[in-house]
């Protein structure tokens, strides 16, 4: 079982894309105030557990020589994962608008079919841009990274059995990722000039099983 609390700080999401060619999380607004975009860096996760089973099933009738061939010596394993979700800055167009209601900013309620509002447009107000510049007049009152992206959380199961024969193993194995079939929300329109501002727009992988069968000698 493992549990990790992080925290990681730096200006504009921490992005190398100047020298790197990496990720940022947004641009600079002021220059002349820089220390005011020292915010979450990108890829902090504040939370994250994980924990892995793995269970001997008891035999079923042990009497019975069959029983102890067929239903005996299965093994059954689990990995649950969880944590909190991923900085996330609202923009707009040619800058950033005022985030003027950061406690009602998520949409609690969210997320499910037909209930994909994950940012309230009402805790923002879009600033006006200065045609000339195609920018907005000043910086908008938050930070890079001010919200957060969907918690996920995930159980992964795996069921197998190994058969032995005179000189070689066979070997049965089942894995069921996301065995719950969560639907996992992510990728939140962050663009408030857009019609779809706030809405969850994609989706990771729903259940997948598969069966192998392995001689090994």
């Amino acid at each position: 079982m493992n549990y990790t609390w992080a925290k990681a700080l730096s200006y504009t999401g921490g992005g190398t894309a100047l020298v790197a060619g990496g990720d940022t999380s947004g641009t600079v607004e002021d220059f002349f105030d820089i220390k005011i975009e020292r915010s979450l860096s990108v890829g902090d996760v504040a939370h994250s557990f994980s924990t892995d089973v793995l269970y001997q099933l008891p035999t079923p009738f042990k009497s019975s020589v069959l029983a102890r061939h067929v239903l005996g010596g299965w093994q059954v394993a689990g990995i649950i994962r969880a944590s909190t979700g991923e900085p996330l800055m609202v923009t707009q167009t040619g800058g950033r608008p005022d985030l003027v209601d950061i406690a009602g900013a998520i949409n609690n309620q969210c997320c499910s079919f037909g209930n994909l509002q994950y940012l309230n447009r009402a805790a923002f107000v879009e600033q006006r841009v200065v045609t000339a510049s195609g920018r907005t007049p000043r910086r908008g009152y938050q930070s890079s990274s001010p919200l957060r992206t969907p918690g996920y959380s995930n159980l992964d199961v795996s069921l197998g059995k190994s058969f032995s024969l005179e000189k070689a193993r066979f070997e049965l194995k089942a894995d069921i990722q996301n065995a719950l079939n969560q639907t996992q929300y992510k990728n939140v329109a962050t663009n408030l000039s857009s019609s779809n501002f706030g809405q969850v727009t994609a989706t990771n992988g729903a259940r997948i099983i598969q069966v192998q069968l392995r001689l090994a000698f």
